[in-house]
């Protein structure tokens, strides 16, 4: 929030901004008002400075803008690519292990996974198959997944600020070292060489406070969101070195990729900067509220959009930022995209997505640890066929994944519309049926239509039709 005063022929332009610990300003001066020989503007600079002050302490805690924080909220994704099984925050604390090599039936591997804190954000390392989990008040902990039906908790540790326990809010590994973004204790790095006795070496604060989201990126940089916008480079000995930064730039969620940092800015945008030239400059904004976490894989942004669901965005022409795909059918609160495939957590929910055409995604499958799935809709049933056995015909389709499979039948009406009291004929779980007896009469001709059911997803469409028709053969005259 720039706000100019000026005394005289002196202006001095005060920028104020929420830290949400305490306001702060900054007083921009030209050098050479600073090296002017005259009592009497130095006086007047003197009066301008104390202004500014005063203002700060007046206005300055109004100026946060209005956000949703997660505080306090179960949110994260987390993948093992190589053994098919995805990590997700579950509620209260609670981390579920399934197995999404079926995305269409993801089944529970282990729901032993409590912490000691709100789950905050999951970090799994492929090297060590442990994950790591920011928990809120809980610290930071270690679990060890190598055996992912029994994982077993190696440690928990508290981030201290200023002798006071700071709430672990973003975690990523790189190495030996694990880095936490602790809210208002900046952000640490620590030693996990030994992961049962983490040790915490360090912290900068160069991104003010609160630390909230951190983004490690493909090419090994460390982003970090907060009061000002960060990049860090890891050095050797696993401290951190800023390596560029946009301090006008405030942001909650981060993700950095190919040379480009996207922000979720606080204020209904998410914002893209360009990590290519010095101080991040603002390249373009695109207008949207509710983002609790960002994707990004080529010239996608995946957004976890809150209750507006999950949104897609092409982002080949930052500039000029389109809607790419929106699925609004549940709500978003973290995700994590790899192979054509995205993650989407909310609550005690997980659902799977095709991505592989971004513009098209479509639910493989969905997962809730509290009870059934009930997202999507079973695939319509397709390639209907019909065969004569005898006096009995033989129906029979291609497998959609459903668990049971209603078949209806009409008697003398093609274009009938299904129903369960009246056309309902069998509910089995295989894709064939037999009708017997029917054959034979030409005044009776049936029509069969089929329809893939679930305990609580949405029945398919009846998009197919088959029937057999019987007529008599006349004999004929010379």
């Amino acid at each position: 929030m720039p706000i100019t005063a000026q005394h005289r022929n002196l202006t001095v332009r005060f920028l104020l901004y929420h830290d949400e610990t305490l306001s702060r300003f900054r007083c921009h001066i030209p050098r050479s008002i600073l090296h002017a020989p005259r009592r009497r503007t130095m006086k007047a600079l003197l009066s301008l400075v104390i202004f500014g002050l005063l203002l700060t302490l007046l206005v300055g805690i109004n100026l946060r803008p209005a956000q949703a924080t997660h505080e306090g909220s179960d949110r994260g994704v987390a993948l093992d690519e190589a053994r098919q099984l995805a990590f997700y925050a579950s509620g209260n604390g609670n981390v579920a292990l399934v197995d999404v090599s079926d995305p269409a039936h993801i089944t529970l591997v282990s729901d032993a996974i409590h912490t000691g804190g709100a789950v905050e954000d999951l970090f799994y390392d492929t090297t060590t198959q442990r994950l790591y989990i920011a928990a809120d008040a809980g610290g930071l902990e270690i679990w060890d997944v190598a055996t992912p039906t029994s994982p077993i908790r190696l440690s928990s540790t508290p981030i201290f600020y200023g002798g006071a326990e700071a709430p672990a809010r973003g975690v990523a590994v790189k190495g030996d070292y694990a880095y936490v973004s602790a809210d208002w204790g900046y952000l640490h790095w620590l030693n996990v060489s030994d992961p049962t006795n983490p040790v915490d070496e360090g912290a900068n604060g160069y991104g003010g406070n609160p630390s909230r989201d951190l983004h490690l990126s493909a090419d090994g940089y460390l982003f970090l969101a907060g009061p000002d916008t960060v990049r860090y480079r890891i050095n050797d000995d696993g401290s951190l070195t800023v390596w560029g930064a946009n301090q006008y730039a405030q942001s909650y969620e981060i993700f950095g990729a190919d040379g480009y940092i996207y922000i979720d800015s606080g204020v209904h945008t998410m914002d893209i900067l360009d990590a290519n030239a010095s101080g991040f400059p603002f390249i373009s904004n695109y207008a949207l509220a509710n983002i609790e976490d960002i994707f990004v894989v080529g010239d996608y942004a995946y957004i976890a959009n809150g209750v507006d669901g999950f949104r897609i965005l092409d982002v080949s022409d930052k500039e000029n930022v389109t809607e790419a795909a929106l699925d609004d059918s549940d709500g978003g609160s973290a995700l994590y995209v790899a192979s054509g495939r995205a993650y989407v957590q909310v609550a005690s929910r997980l659902r799977v997505f095709d991505v592989t055409t971004p513009t098209s995604p479509f639910v493989l499958g969905a997962f809730d640890i509290s009870g059934p799935a009930c997202w999507g809709q079973q695939s319509d049933v397709a390639e209907l066929t019909i065969a004569p056995l005898g006096q009995a015909v033989q129906i029979a389709w291609a497998d959609t994944g459903a668990s049971q499979y209603k078949v209806y039948r009409a008697v003398n009406d093609p274009y009938f519309m299904p129903y369960d009291a009246t056309n309902l004929v069998a509910t089995i779980s295989s894709t064939t049926y037999t009708d017997t007896q029917a054959l034979g009469d030409p005044h009776t001709n049936f029509s069969y239509k089929v329809r893939g059911v679930d305990s609580c997803v949405p029945a398919s469409g009846y998009v197919e039709r088959v029937g057999e028709f019987d007529f008599s053969l006349m004999p004929g005259t010379n």
